[in-house]
């Protein structure tokens, strides 16, 4: 699994908490509709 990441690596719950924190604060009040995959990297294989 992780040899086809690209990244090598899986997420760790601490980056989805960071990415959660960002989104809701004033710095993403203008980022609607849209999905943030953390997958390290898988989509780009």
């Amino acid at each position: 699994m992780l040899s086809q990441n690209a990244q090598k690596r899986l997420i760790e719950p601490r980056e989805v908490g960071e990415c959660i924190v960002f989104l809701f604060s004033n710095a993403a009040a203008s980022i609607t509709d849209t999905a943030f995959p953390m997958d390290s990297g898988w989509l780009a294989h």
